[in-house]
This record gives structure tokens, sequence and C-alpha cells, in this order.
């Protein structure tokens, strides 16, 4: 199992709608996402259960729905669990999962997008990362926060009466989670040598892409971060958090306009190229997010609670009937932890025997290169050497 591609953000009630809407309508507009799939690829609908559950709407295919409650007084769950077959290689799965937590004001959506193997084979998996539809959506129709940063699929643009704040309260920022990417634009032209707005929206909830509005606004910025972090002549740069004006400049990735050119000489575009380097590092750093832990650990007790006072009472009233229900609902809820151990297991198990097997290849590969290599370097070693000393 690889995790290819993880978002995680706060979203907030939009202008016009209550906070205690929000789950629901992130609900209904990922579940109009996994439709709009089925629709576009398979011409029809799918019924996507409304409690807790799952459904096979083709073969191969399977969404499972876990509901918790909807009252404003008590935490919101709700996760999406959705997998069907790699049309370009039918022995792996795409794994979607997305879970909608509330906790009191505050909601989080968190998405994540894996490749799954239904058998070992230690062969590299040849895909195309792309951003799903849903999350330039979400970003669009709610405020969502990610740290300081507010999300956005397009691309803000820098201008001269910009640049310090830009500096202080976003490249500088202590509490930036996201890297940012910057486009500068060519001077004869005038224009980026790569589209902002494009990256901005494949890059929506990994990354904030700004625009310098012309060179004047990058000679600005230059002069307040030094031109070895700045970014100018048409160039990208992507500024990952931590940045410090007296630190290191090498981590921070600067594409040259001359890469830049090779990259659309290639038939490839820049956005698919910060897709991939983004991504993959996003999948290092993604937790279960704080409120959705939370939120299950509080369900979780509460439930633990009704339990236990509904099991008093039946034991005070000495009803047998009720006790054998509450102790197969107890059962249910330890199953289902057992289950989600056993999961957990099994993905750890896989990561482990993908390790070995890419290990062990490695070792392979030295190995092969080894015997290849010293006796070319040996050989004229041997020629220099006496007849009587070999």
């Amino acid at each position: 199992m690889r995790l290819v591609y993880a978002v995680q953000f706060a979203v907030r009630n939009p202008e016009g709608r209550t906070l205690e809407e929000v789950p629901s309508l992130l609900q209904d507009l990922t579940e109009a996402w996994v439709n709009e799939w089925y629709t576009l690829r398979h011409g029809n609908r799918v019924d996507i259960p409304r409690t807790t559950g799952s459904s096979e709407p083709r073969e191969g295919h399977r969404i499972s729905i876990e509901a918790r409650p909807r009252t404003y007084d008590a935490p919101f769950y709700w996760s999406i669990n959705w997998s069907y077959p790699f049309d370009q290689d039918p022995g792996m799965l795409w794994q979607s999962a997305c879970q909608i937590a509330r906790l009191t004001e505050d909601t989080e959506f968190s998405f994540s997008l894996r490749l799954v193997s239904r058998k070992f084979v230690v062969l590299p998996p040849r895909f195309e990362l792309k951003r799903p539809r849903l999350i330039p959506k979400v970003v669009s129709t709610f405020p969502c926060v990610l740290g300081d940063a507010y999300l956005t699929s397009k691309a803000t643009v820098i201008r001269v009466r910009d640049v310090d704040n830009f500096v202080a309260n976003t490249l500088a920022a202590s509490g930036r989670r996201i890297p940012v990417v910057l486009f500068s634009k060519d001077p004869f032209t005038e224009r980026p040598l790569a589209d902002p707005d494009a990256a901005a929206d494949v890059l929506a909830g990994l990354a904030e892409v700004f625009v310098a509005a012309d060179k004047w606004a990058t000679f600005a910025l230059t002069d307040v971060i030094g031109k070895d972090r700045a970014c100018y002549n048409g160039a990208v740069r992507v500024y990952w958090p931590g940045l410090s004006i007296s630190g290191d400049t090498l981590r921070h990735r600067l594409f040259h306009p001359e890469y830049l050119s090779l990259i659309k000489a290639s038939g490839r575009t820049l956005e698919s190229e910060l897709l991939s380097r983004i991504a993959s590092i996003a999948t290092i750093r993604f937790p279960v997010g704080p409120i959705t832990r939370s939120v299950l650990d509080t369900l979780e007790r509460l439930q633990s609670e009704e339990l236990l006072r509904l099991r008093k009472a039946a034991a005070e009233a000495s009803d047998s009937e009720d006790l054998l229900r509450i102790t197969g609902e107890e059962n249910d809820i330890l199953r289902r932890r057992v289950d989600e151990l056993k999961t957990e297991r099994d993905e750890l198990k896989t990561d482990l025997e993908t390790a070995r097997a890419n290990l062990e290849a490695t070792w392979m590969s030295r190995l092969t290169l080894s015997n290849r290599t010293i006796p070319r370097l040996l050989t004229p070693v041997l020629r220099l050497m006496p007849r009587d000393s070999r």
C-alpha cells in the first residue's frame, strides 16, 4: 500500500450558511464527486449508503461509509473509503479515503489517495499522479484554512506594495505549514513561463501559489530576502515552511527558465512536476488530524458511557434481554476495533515486505555492479605488477 496524495485542513462556514451545515455540505459535495466519477466513466450514478454500511457498485469496486451523529450537541464524524481497480494495472487498486469531523465550531477535512497492490510483486507501478477533482471544489466552495494560510485554487498577484507583507506574513511566517510557490515573469515578454493559475488549481490544499506582477516586484523582493533566495527572470521557486532570511537557500528549489523550457519540450507541465514533488512530501507528514482524533476519542467515550449506563439500568431491573443486547453492542464495538487493528497490521506488514524487497533489490543491484566493476578496476593494476608477485 502506497500513500501517493494527502491533504488536510479546517473548513469554515461560507456566507449565508451556519456552522452546523458545514459537515453535511461537505458530505454532499464528496458524494457528488463520487457520482460524477461514475457518470463520466460508466454512464450511471451509484447508491452511496447514508448511514454506516458498504456497497459494491461494480465488480471490484467498494464504497464503505462510517457515519456518526448529526446533532449539533454531539461531535460529527463521517468517512468514506472508496476503492476501484487501476485501469492500467489490474493487480492494483486506487483507494480514496475522506474524513469529515466537527468538534464544537471547527470542521476538519482530510483526504488521502493510496495505490494498493492485490498481490506482492516487486515491480514499479507506472502511473501519473493527478489531483482529485474534489479538492479544488472544496477549497473554492468553502473558506478553508491551514495554519495561518487561507487556501485558494487561484494564484495571488504580488505587487511592489505587497512585498513586505508577503515576506513577513507568508514567506517567513512561523505558523506556515505548506510551501509557497512563486512565479516570476520573463523580463522581455512580461509573462510567466508557466501557468500559475493551473499550478494553483492542481496544488489546491498543498501549496499557496503567487505570481509577481512585474520585474519591479521581484526587485523589491530581492531587496528584502537577498539575491540567493529571490526568484526573477521567469523562474519559479518553491519556498518550504521554515524559511529563514539567513538560513539555507538550496533547500528552496529554484526552477530556472532553462529547466522550464526542458519540461515544456518534453510534453510535461510544470504543475504536474510540482504536484509530484510536493505530494510526495505531504504523504510523509500525514497523521490523523487533531480534530478527527478528538472527535473519534469523544465518540468512543460517549458510547462506552452510554453502554455502561444501560448495562447498570438493565442489571438493576434484572432485564436479561437488555443485558444481552448491550453485550452484543459492546462486542460489535470490540469487533470493529479488532478489524481496525488487523487492517493497520496488514498495512504495516505490506509496507515491511515492500521495504525488504526494495532493500534486497538494491543489494543485488550493488552486488552485480561490484562484480562487473571490480575486475575492470583491477585489470590495469595487474598489468603493472610483476608476474612473480601475481
